[in-house]
């Protein structure tokens, strides 16, 4: 499986962190994109910051490796459908927020 991830970029406005990463299967006839978002707060809890800490690219990039490890353990199954959708947030209603962020404002 051949995987491609995106940067993970920041939605200043929303205090808000999203990535693209890509999947493609080892003959390159299946492809899949994982869209994936979380508050900053939930990535200061998950790295442990505190008193205005910044999050450092290389947590970042922490992060986005734990999404891909987590869809890539699907093997074959990833490629059911074409876009799938990941969101971390800890209320449903931050969950709904961020799942409408990724539908109508990452291109």
């Amino acid at each position: 499986m051949r995987i491609t991830p995106g940067n993970v970029r920041e939605e200043f406005g929303r205090d808000l962190f999203w990535v693209k990463i890509f999947f493609e299967s080892d003959d390159q006839a299946k492809k899949t994109r994982v869209f994936a978002c979380a508050p900053q707060e939930y990535l200061e809890d998950l790295f442990h910051l505190s008193g205005g800490q910044k999050l450092s690219e290389e947590q970042l990039n922490k992060w986005s490796n734990a999404v891909i490890g987590k869809w890539k353990k699907l093997g074959e199954d990833i490629f059911t459908q074409d876009t799938h959708f990941d969101v971390y947030y800890s209320t449903p209603e931050g969950e709904q927020n961020g799942l409408n962020f990724l539908l109508k404002q990452v291109p």
